[in-house]
């Protein structure tokens, strides 16, 4: 599985959310170096564990998603599971990490 995008609140209430599992949000903005390099990092993971759901959201796309979803930087990764924030780390971050956020 590869990463998907999300690209409207609803889209994100109904992919992540809603979710009954276990998913990743990797939260980006434009012109963003980290948030290029950690989007490569989830891509290898993703093929390390294609089961696994793991989404980008691109907030300087989506007008006041920041602010409602308390983002406080770029990148952000989060890890939701049945539709609830586990946990949160900012910043460029290893795939390893992304992993176990994930576990």
């Amino acid at each position: 599985m590869s990463i998907t995008k999300i690209t409207s609140e609803e889209d994100f209430e109904d992919k992540v959310l809603d979710n009954e599992g276990k998913c990743l949000v990797i939260f980006t903005v434009k012109h963003c170096t980290p948030c290029e390099e950690i989007g490569k990092a989830a891509e290898k993971l993703c093929e390390e564990m294609p089961e696994k759901q793991i989404f980008t959201v691109d907030c300087s796309r989506l007008e006041g998603f920041r602010e409602r979803y308390g983002i406080k930087g770029f990148p952000t990764s989060s890890a939701y599971s049945n539709g609830e924030q586990k946990a949160s780390k900012l910043g460029l971050i290893s795939r390893t990490a992304l992993k176990e956020l994930l576990s």
